[in-house]
């Protein structure tokens, strides 16, 4: 079948820098549902004239509709700040709202529902508005990204009216198997928090940055939340819609309330997911855009000479290593890079334990089906025990009795699915291959190697 695109594209390519041709392009391929190619033409166009308004929402949009909506939110809220008039912001706020609503950002949403709402009062959407009243009972206090301002300075912030602010419950005993990772966190983290004045004599700070790297799905949150339970220190998660807003200057100022706030709480552990979407790579972004003095607020509240970190762990988790500025990783920022693998043997068989509990299950030969599972994430483990449930599940319905899960149900669960983390370990396998100088992804070429 010919591809209707064709055409157009070919013109692409004779005048690559036609921006106007490259966005009507990229608009046709979304609305045709091409959301991954409409994005790498967004992109080029974002790349090509850096202040289209157009351009920069497509890369929003095709990134929410790909799934990676923290990424697209920005983008949107980067569109929005551009130019709001022109963009019919009430518009545009509501559609930030949605994205927000749907990751269960829910006070977010309603900011963004207000502001929406204030700029143009026909821009409500009746079923957003009756889905945030559903959700009223569940606000429980204040989250950064709200009009009220955590003080700078380190204000009084406690788990009552943050959030964020959490003591985890958790520890490395909830961590099935990944020993070697948790040794790793050990001697890094642990160890210096519960023996800080044999580290201090030997002129050790405690705290510090780790970075945590790897496919998706593996755990890295988990892990630093169970890190955070270890050291009994206080875990702030910070997501990218608590950081970044439409106004410039604001979300430099958020991010230096965030820290100033977090030191006050001390010990304290700070985790930053998708941190490669607050710590982009300066070199790819233009000159001028806001993203670059984002970063650099960012390098100045991680070692700047007025930032006192001591007792304060700050944790970025990413799924792309290869887009965080190489600056970060200079020692003093982010100076131990770890990488966490899809779980081995012994913790697969922890994961499915947990998944399979209140199921009703034959005798299950769990170490023969984790034989099968090698690559497997977290998430594609549970989508296994969901697989084979559902098989079992459709015979009862059928019979009208309940019919127990087997181990053949679970292998047969594992032919169809996939690991998720293949197309992972293609890309980093190539860095490691031909972008390896500074020894980053030499874990991940062990990792290869001994499969």
């Amino acid at each position: 079948m010919n591809d209707p695109f064709a055409p157009l594209e070919e013109a692409l390519r004779s005048t690559p820098g036609n921006v106007p041709l490259r966005l009507y392009l990229a608009s046709q391929l979304a609305s045709a549902g091409y959301s991954g190619r409409a994005l790498d033409h967004y992109r080029e166009a974002a790349g090509l004239q850096p202040g289209s308004v157009d351009a920069i929402l497509g890369v929003g949009r095709c990134l929410i509709a790909q799934g990676e909506a923290d990424k697209g939110i920005a983008a949107l809220n980067q569109a929005l700040g551009m130019d709001p008039d022109r963009l019919q912001s009430g518009h545009l706020h509501m559609e930030i709202a949605k994205a927000l609503y749907f990751l269960g950002r829910i006070e977010d949403a309603r900011h963004h529902f207000s502001a929406g709402i204030r700029d143009n009062p026909e821009a409500a959407d009746a079923d957003l508005s009756r889905r945030l009243n559903e959700n009223e009972e569940g606000n429980r206090g204040l989250r950064i990204g709200q009009s009220e301002r955590i003080p700078v300075g380190g204000g009084d912030i406690s788990p009552s009216n943050f959030d964020g602010l959490q003591d985890t419950g958790l520890s490395f005993r909830d961590v099935g198997g990944m020993d070697a990772l948790k040794e790793t966190l050990r001697r890094a983290i642990v160890y210096p928090f519960r023996s800080p004045e044999i580290y201090r004599a030997y002129g050790r700070s405690i705290g510090g940055g780790i970075l945590l790297y790897g496919p998706p799905g593996c755990g890295k949150t988990y892990i630093a939340r169970a890190t955070a339970g270890e050291i009994q220190a206080r875990f702030i998660s910070v997501g990218l819609s608590d950081i970044m807003d439409m106004w410039y200057g604001e979300s430099e100022r958020k991010l230096h309330d965030l820290f100033a706030s977090a030191r006050n709480q001390a010990p304290a552990v700070l985790f930053f997911d998708e941190v490669d979407a607050l710590g982009h790579s300066r070199t790819r972004m233009s000159q001028f855009t806001a993203g670059r003095t984002l970063v650099n607020q960012f390098l100045a509240e991680m070692d700047g000479i007025q930032s006192r970190n001591e007792n304060l762990l700050i944790i970025g988790a990413t799924n792309s290593p290869w887009d965080v500025d190489p600056a970060f990783r200079r020692p003093g920022r982010f100076d131990r890079i770890i990488f966490v693998a899809p779980p081995d043997a012994a913790a697969r068989v922890e994961i499915l334990k947990v998944h399979c509990r209140n199921k009703p299950l034959d005798r299950i030969d769990f170490n023969r089906i984790v034989t099968q599972m090698d690559r497997f994430s977290g998430a594609d483990i549970k989508n296994v025990c969901d697989v084979a449930a559902d098989k079992a599940l459709d015979e009862a319905l059928k019979s009208g009795s309940i019919r127990k899960i087997t181990t053949a149900d679970f292998l047969e669960a594992i032919r169809r699915v996939k690991p998720s983390t293949s197309e992972w370990l293609e890309t980093a396998h190539s860095y490691a291959r031909y972008a390896n100088t500074s020894g980053l992804y030499s874990e991940v070429e062990d990792y290869l190697q001994g499969r």
